[in-house]
């Protein structure tokens, strides 16, 4: 069985200051740093794939070119499509979306629309579930509605099932995991970090965080330390 260490990076909001609003300022990334970090790995050699290809690659057992990272943006606000989605396309890279499908619409946040076209430009839609809640507790019933429900909204909006899955505040219950297993999606990320992929492990896969402070040469050095350089 392979082992794959591809630097999996964790995002939630790439926004200025300005647009901050109530997040914890950890969660907020300003573009401009966002954009040093991506220039830097871009001169350094990297590449992006997204988590469905990895997980394609994983599930074949065939190797991932060296200097290759995956970029992750959890719960789909709408400085996703604003500030990310631009900056990456500039870089020629790719990235996965995670969205919490009841909140799309909403002022603030992602649009089907939004979605569909960063999807047509290469970007994968992932699923956060329905609407985020803490699944600890809850039954079966209940994490298969969270789980599947968003399945149903993503594959009738943008016409793909999504394969690619990350934990509600990185929580995993057995029951979440089982629907997450049930489901069709292949990969699914925890809040752990670390870079170590195997099919074992597939549905409990660690993430990168990245801090609001990581600078250009902190990026390279959290990438290279994972191994997948």
């Amino acid at each position: 069985m392979a082992t794959y260490h591809i630097p999996v990076l964790m995002y939630h909001r790439i926004a200025p200051p300005s647009e901050r609003g109530h997040d914890l300022p950890d969660l907020v990334l300003d573009p401009k740093r966002f954009d040093a970090q991506l220039a830097a790995l871009k001169v350094a050699g990297w590449r992006t794939i997204t988590s469905g290809e990895l997980a394609t690659a994983m599930e074949a057992g065939v190797p991932v070119p060296r200097k290759t990272f995956v970029i992750t943006v959890d719960d789909g606000h709408a400085d996703g499509y604003r500030h990310a989605f631009p900056i990456q396309t500039r870089f020629g890279f790719v990235a996965t979306f995670f969205v919490i499908t009841s909140r799309l619409g909403r002022s603030g946040w992602l649009t089907w629309a939004e979605l569909g076209e960063m999807q047509g430009a290469g970007m994968e839609i992932g699923n956060h579930t329905v609407s985020h809640v803490s699944e600890t507790g809850s039954s079966r019933h209940q994490t298969d509605a969270q789980v599947i429900g968003a399945q149903a909204a993503i594959s009738t909006h943008l016409g793909i099932m999504p394969i690619s899955f990350a934990y509600p505040y990185g929580r995993m219950p057995a029951n979440l995991v089982a629907s997450v297993e049930g489901s069709g999606i292949k990969v699914a990320y925890t809040t752990a970090g670390a870079a170590t992929e195997t099919l074992s492990t597939a549905y409990l896969l660690p993430r990168l965080r990245v801090s609001a402070t990581t600078g250009a040469s902190g990026m390279l050095w959290l990438v290279r330390r994972s191994g997948g350089d």
